[in-house]
């Protein structure tokens, strides 16, 4: 299945579709940090599980996979069980961000009308998978970055850029952001208070702050506000 063809605002305005529906259902008004796991189950009939999944070669942690649906049985969104006391522990913010990546595959990507899905390209098999790379590392898109490689680049873009809308929507991130939630990294107001409030990791916080012009993080860890950027203004130091 060719992936579709969607800009960022396409997207962006399918993850705001997917929360109105939620509060539609349940009667609940969405707010930080978003339950995508009762998102995933009640409006994409996605449910979540855990389960061991085995390592890529060069001994790489899956931390996700979207399980097509077969025979009868429907797609899941699976969780490796093996890193229940390791990186889900250690990384406040992976497993939300991993469901929801993997919640965008299954948005964007099934093929509900089929059986059985076919071989999706990734060399393993018809499954998706997200590595786990350095999960404090804020230059690292932490989830499904296996290289621009063809329909498999647009597949993982796809469902990375879901994953920052549905989790991070822009009306309950700007209010936390007009009261200064980015200005240094530890500390009230401070990135790491952010990123727990928005219950994603670190990286996909910080792309998201830079995919919307808010602000950007160089190699030196110093952050950078953009709108100051542009008036040829530094910033904030870490």
């Amino acid at each position: 299945m060719k992936p579709p063809i969607l800009s960022e605002t396409d997207i962006e305005q399918r993850a705001l579709d997917i929360l109105a529906a939620y509060e539609q259902r349940t009667g609940k008004t969405i707010v930080l940090p978003v339950p995508i796991e009762k998102v995933s189950l009640q409006v994409l009939d996605l449910p979540v599980e855990y389960d061991v999944l085995p390592a890529l070669p060069g001994d790489r942690a899956i931390v996700s996979k979207l399980r097509q649906p077969r025979f009868g049985l429907p797609a899941t969104i699976v969780l490796n069980s093996d890193l229940t006391e390791t990186l889900f522990s250690e990384s406040p913010g992976l497993e939300n961000t991993a469901i929801a990546h993997e919640a965008g595959h299954g948005l964007f990507h099934l093929d509900r009308g089929r059986v059985q899905q076919l071989d999706l390209g990734f060399g393993t098999g018809d499954d998706f998978v997200s590595d786990a790379v350095n999960l404090d590392d804020p230059f690292t898109e932490v989830l499904g970055r296996r290289g621009p490689v063809g329909d498999d680049w647009w597949r993982e873009w796809q469902a990375h850029t879901f994953m920052r809308y549905v989790l991070m929507p822009r009306r309950l991130l700007l209010p936390l952001i007009a009261e200064g939630g980015y200005r240094s990294w530890r500390g009230r107001n401070g990135l790491y208070e952010l990123r727990d409030r928005c219950g994603v990791t670190i990286s996909a916080l910080i792309v998201h702050l830079h995919k919307l012009g808010i602000a950007r993080v160089d190699q030196d860890r110093r952050i950078h506000d953009l709108a100051s950027l542009a008036q040829g203004q530094y910033a904030f130091r870490a």
